[in-house]
Order: C-alpha cells, then sequence, then structure tokens
C-alpha cells in the first residue's frame, strides 16, 4: 500500500481534500527518521508506513495535548528501534 493511502487509512480519511498537507507531513517524517539514522529507501516497509502514520497523528488534526504526547512517545520509541536495526 502506497504510504499516502496507508496514512489516510489511520487517520480514517478519504478523498484528496488534505493530500498535500498529508505529503507534506509523510516527506516530514520520512526525514526526521533518516536524520535519527532509520535508512529510509525507495518505498517504505510496513514498520516505516506505521511510523510515519503516527507521526502524522501527532501533526494533523491534534489539538489535545495529553493524547500527543503519547503519540510522540510512541513514535519516539518507534524511532529508536528503527534507528537501531
Amino acid at each position: 500500500m502506497e504510504t499516502l493511502d496507508f496514512v489516510k487509512t489511520s487517520l480514517r480519511l478519504s478523498g484528496p481534500y488534505f493530500d498535500a498537507q498529508l505529503n507534506n507531513l509523510i516527506d516530514a517524517a520520512m526525514l526526521d527518521l533518516d536524520q535519527s539514522g532509520v535508512a529510509v529507501l525507495g518505498t517504505p516497509d510496513q514498520v516505516i508506513q506505521s511510523a510515519i502514520s503516527v507521526y502524522c497523528r501527532i501533526h494533523f488534526g491534534n489539538d489535545d495535548p495529553v493524547v500527543m504526547e503519547g503519540y510522540m512517545r510512541a513514535y519516539d520509541s518507534m524511532k529508536t528501534k528503527l534507528a537501531c536495526c
């Protein structure tokens, strides 16, 4: 599954309305993962797509700081584990 479609499904979105914003977040997540030592080459696998999806949940339409903090801890944990592989 393409990363954009994976993220849209995880965010329960349909239609092209937020595609540009989501693509920017996907690019930012991939850059963040890359700078953290995670090799993101070509099409991301399901584990990396999951990390990207969590990153997008943090930055897309989420105003609850408690929820954002939980997602941030999850993302940081995923990123750390991926960087060790």
